[in-house]
């Protein structure tokens, strides 16, 4: 919210809002006065002070200029046709309005010898070893790969700048941040039981049959050592972009 600079009042919008972590520090920065609206296709979590919608870009079901500030925390890489959405964005921004983006990457290149995730990119091998007894993992992350199609493309934060330039936003600035992450092995397979790659196991084998892996990749992270809890770093880049104005500046 620094980083983007959300205004006391201002009208927000959190695109696949999910859990409603962005849309609830948005209103708590923005304060009472603020319209903080959670959109996301599925379900999204109950936020006090938080409006919640049922939607996805393109094709946001609001009216142009309808908000100061758009979110997406995390959910470049989901969206099916980025371009367009963007432009959907850029629609409903009023002339001036911020887009804040949050994507997963890094904004240079690691240090020599980086350790930090060692822990988690050893849960990481612990999974893979297992799911590969069940699965063809190479199938497994064809399938990964359609459910988030533009991820690994907006890994790299000159390709975020470029669709933002091409949606005709100007790119404001661009922030890569390092955060440490503590998790015990449960959370740790609850938070991978989210991600792409579980969900294509599970959509592949079955719920049965991704309850009974997970069973195993736990008693794995145990056999070969993994600390618990499992320490890492989570990566990501925010960039904040402005909409242009439509027509003369205001006076």
């Amino acid at each position: 919210m620094a980083a983007i600079g959300v205004p006391v009042g201002a009208r927000v919008l959190d695109l696949g809002a999910g859990t409603g972590v962005a849309a609830a520090a948005a209103h708590a920065v923005a304060g009472p006065t603020a319209r903080v609206v959670a959109l996301d296709p599925g379900r999204t979590a109950a936020v006090d002070g938080v409006a919640t919608v049922r939607g996805a870009a393109p094709g946001l079901p609001f009216a142009p200029c309808t908000f100061d500030v758009v979110l997406a925390h995390l959910v470049l890489g989901h969206l099916h046709d980025p371009r367009r959405a963007l432009h959907d964005l850029v629609r409903v921004l009023r002339p001036g309005g911020r887009v804040g983006l949050a994507t997963w990457g890094r904004t240079d290149d690691p240090p020599p010898g980086d350790a930090a995730d060692a822990a988690e990119r050893a849960a990481h091998a612990c999974w893979d070893a297992v799911v590969a007894r069940h699965a063809d993992l190479d199938a497994i992350d064809d399938d990964a790969e359609a459910l988030v199609p533009w991820e690994a493309t907006f890994a790299d934060p000159a390709q975020v700048r470029l669709a933002l330039v091409g949606a005709h936003l100007r790119v404001a600035s661009t922030v890569g941040r390092r955060y440490p992450v503590t998790l015990t092995h449960a959370e740790w397979l609850d938070r991978i039981a989210l991600g792409a790659r579980s969900r294509a196991l599970t959509a592949r084998l079955g719920p049965d049959a991704a309850s009974m892996i997970r069973s195993e990749v736990g008693q794995a992270l145990v056999a070969v050592g993994v600390p618990d809890p499992v320490t890492g770093v989570d990566e990501v880049v925010l960039t904040v972009a402005v909409a242009p104005f439509r027509g003369p500046l205001p006076r």
